[in-house]
């Protein structure tokens, strides 16, 4: 599964657009656009999105 179908039920979930996290995380559109659909973020760019949505990453053993 990749990041872009992980996030957007986040924003669904919100109803926020793509367009409104990029304005939120101080991102051009493009480039949050660009990094989605090549699946190419960083973890600390998850984080990021992440914690304007609200949400913290959770690391737990199988």
């Amino acid at each position: 599964m990749t990041i872009k179908e992980r996030i957007k039920p986040l924003l669904d979930n919100q109803g926020i657009t793509i367009e409104e996290l990029a304005i939120r995380l101080n991102w051009s559109s493009r480039a949050l656009h660009n990094k989605l659909s090549r699946d190419s973020m960083k973890y600390y760019d998850v984080e990021k999105i992440l914690d304007v949505l609200g949400y913290d990453i959770t690391w737990k053993l199988k």
